[in-house]
This record gives structure tokens, C-alpha cells and sequence, in this order.
């Protein structure tokens, strides 16, 4: 009986010790980077229910600071729900729209739809919306096109999706999946999503130790080699596999691709233009940050295919982030230098800045942008190009 007083006594020390331990190193990263939020859980009220896209930026959302810990900064919403000024009725506009990459985590005036406007002297609605696959953004573009067009019976004269490689995929099948309900629905819901591993975002709303722990798995080599072994995949993996690998990809990837082309057939209706624009995740562009081997250039493959199949106008950025990235191998990337931000997942100022020049480069190329001062303005972005080399 002393024995098992004696093992229960030292058991609950030990559980005591483990929990003072972990409360002082919860205490103590209270006071580095990893107590700052990488999601937008801070913005309170500034995402609100939507019964088509489940979910949508509120409209008219105050100037509000986004705690952003690589560079904090205002964000706020138009009449429209999008992260934007007001529209005052522009005609020709282009509409962007696209998820996480295109709203934000980079200062508005250093996004790309702000860059392109800059550049270009006319209207572009900012219409992003943090976690959006194809299946939501077309949603969004016909709510924002058809509120315009009963305000001041306008309509845009290019509408441009960019197209985030490293998940839209998925997202839209997490879309799909919360919006039909059907025993085939349920099916891929069950078959595919066990092969995900997903952040439970309570924890990182509210423990450091949780985000240290992301950050470490995130970067930590061993760690996803044997989550790879295990059948194990992170979100950003499972647009670089094979429906050999994953059967339910298959079904995947047909709804994701049936996203665009209703893209395309809606612009077709408002007589805009459209394009698509893709964006590369950041293992895609620095190779020396791959864990191991994927196809790497597979989703671009089918992507492209299923584009030019369906004679639909898209910029792969893939090639010129490539080209313009230093690709001297290391630990980390540098904020400042780099184009991708350190800690975080997203494309930063360089980035941002390199993709708008790109775009603008190949709307003018392409014919798909008309302006008069086209000449001069190619030669604004060949200058800054070349400062990049």
C-alpha cells in the first residue's frame, strides 16, 4: 500500500513538474514573435457568415491594425466586402480576386492589385479573401460584378483570378464538401481529408507553445520525411501528388478545374476579359526549402493543360520567381531580401512588387490591357526588372 502511495505521490509530481515546465516556457514565449498572431484571428467581427460562401469580409469593416508580427498594418473593407477603397463607379474596371495571397499579409499599398492600379492608372478592385479556393472566388466574383452593375451599370473589362498553387485545390474541396450533402460527397470527404494534417486553430489562437510547435514541425526536415512515410500530408503536399497516390485527388482536381471553367464562362456573360494567374508556393520557387522529393511541377502541368485545352489566358509565375530569387542554399529565407517572408508562408513586399510588374508585363504582351501610354510604361517595368537581376 506505502508502494502505490509512494508511485501515485512521484506520479503527480512528475505531472506537476511537466506543467509548471510548460507554463514557464508558455510565460516565456509570451515575449517573442511566437506570442504574435499569423492569422487573421485578431481582426474580430472583420469575417462574418455567408450563406453562399459560407463565409465573406464584412462590409465596411473600420481602419482597423492587423497585428501582423513579419510587418503589422491597417486593414479595413469597402462597401463591397472587399479589402479596398470605395468604388466610385469606374468604368472598365478590373476585378482581382483570389484568397490569402491576393488579400493581404503585406501592407495595402504594397499589394500587387494595388501595384497593378498603380502602374496601369486605372480602377482595380481588390477583392481577396483569406482562405478562398476557385470554388468561392467565383461566388465572389458574380456578388461583386452584379452589385456594381446594379449601382452604376458598369462591368469589368478583365477580371483576373490568381490562383494559389500550394491549396485552392483542397480548399475547394473543403468547400464542396461543407455544401453538398450527399453519400458521394461524404466519400471523398472521408477518403481524402485523413491524409490531411491540419493546425487545430484553437491552440494557435491561444498557446505559443502550439505556434512554436507549427513553426518546428513546419521546418523541421526528419519531421515531414516521416510524416511522408506515414501517409501523412500537409495541405500544401497534396496538390504535388498523384492520383496514383491519393485516388481521391482525382475527383479533386475535377472540381477544382470546373471552378475555372465557370470562371471563364461567367466573364464570357459580362463580356470581360479573363485571366489566371498562378502562384507558386515557396518550396516551388526555392528548391533548397524542399523537404524531400515531390512533383513539383505537377499541378502546374495539369493546370496548364486543362488552360490551354479550354483556350483560357493565364501567367504562370513559377518561372519568374524562380528566376528572380537567390537561390544560395540556407536555413531561412530573408525577409527583406528574399520574396517570400521568413516565418510565414505568403509573398512579402519583393514579392508583391515582382508579381505586379509581371502581370502587368504580360497583360500588355498578351493584349489583354489596352492603355495608352503602353510604350512608356514598358519601359518603367523592364527598369525595374532589371534592377532585380
Amino acid at each position: 500500500m506505502l508502494r502505490v502511495k509512494r508511485f501515485a505521490v512521484n506520479v503527480g509530481l512528475l505531472i506537476a513538474a511537466v506543467l509548471i515546465s510548460l507554463g514557464i516556457a508558455e510565460i516565456a514565449l509570451r515575449f517573442t514573435p511566437f506570442n504574435k498572431q499569423l492569422e487573421i484571428f485578431e481582426l474580430k467581427g472583420y469575417l462574418g457568415d455567408d450563406n453562399e460562401s459560407l463565409y465573406d469580409i464584412v462590409k465596411n469593416y473600420p481602419h482597423t491594425t492587423f497585428n501582423f508580427y513579419e510587418k503589422p498594418y491597417t486593414v479595413w473593407s469597402n462597401e463591397l466586402g472587399c479589402y479596398d477603397e470605395p468604388y466610385k463607379g469606374e468604368p472598365g474596371y478590373t476585378l482581382i480576386v483570389g484568397d490569402s495571397f491576393t488579400w493581404g499579409f503585406t501592407p495595402y499599398d504594397d499589394l500587387f492589385p494595388r501595384l497593378i492600379e498603380k502602374y496601369t492608372k486605372a480602377r482595380v478592385l481588390k477583392c481577396g479573401v483569406m482562405g478562398y479556393g476557385t470554388g468561392q472566388e467565383l461566388l465572389k466574383i458574380k456578388k461583386v460584378t452584379r452589385a456594381i452593375e446594379k449601382s452604376s451599370g458598369t462591368k469589368p473589362a478583365l477580371i483576373i483570378t490568381a490562383y494559389f498553387i500550394g491549396n485552392d485545390m483542397v480548399d475547394d474541396l473543403h468547400f464542396y464538401n461543407k455544401t453538398e450533402k450527399n453519400k458521394s460527397t461524404e466519400k471523398i470527404h472521408s477518403s481524402l481529408l485523413r491524409h490531411i494534417r491540419k493546425p487545430n486553430t484553437t491552440f494557435y489562437k491561444h498557446f505559443a507553445l502550439y505556434r512554436l510547435y507549427e513553426f518546428i514541425t513546419d521546418n523541421n526536415k526528419l519531421y515531414r520525411v516521416i510524416k511522408l512515410w506515414l501517409g501523412i500530408h500537409g495541405e500544401y503536399e497534396l496538390p504535388f501528388l498523384s492520383p496514383k497516390d491519393v485516388p481521391m485527388l482525382t475527383r479533386a482536381w475535377q472540381i477544382n478545374l470546373d471552378n475555372v471553367r465557370q470562371m471563364k464562362a461567367e466573364a464570357d456573360a459580362l463580356g470581360s476579359k479573363f485571366v489566371i494567374v498562378l502562384i507558386p508556393t515557396r518550396e516551388q520557387v526555392y528548391k533548397f526549402l524542399r523537404p524531400y522529393d515531390l512533383n513539383w511541377d505537377y499541378p502546374n502541368e495539369v493546370l496548364s493543360g486543362f488552360f490551354k485545352a479550354n483556350r483560357i489566358q493565364y501567367l504562370d509565375l513559377t518561372p519568374i520567381l524562380q528566376k528572380y530569387a537567390d537561390q544560395t542554399p540556407r536555413d531561412t529565407l530573408n525577409s527583406q531580401r528574399d520574396l517570400y517572408w521568413r516565418h510565414d508562408r505568403h509573398l512579402n513586399i519583393r514579392g508583391h512588387r515582382l508579381m505586379a510588374v509581371s502581370i502587368v508585363k504580360y497583360l500588355i504582351d498578351s493584349g489583354e490591357l489596352n492603355i495608352e501610354n503602353a510604350a512608356d510604361l514598358e519601359k518603367t517595368l523592364a527598369l525595374e526588372l532589371n534592377n532585380r537581376e
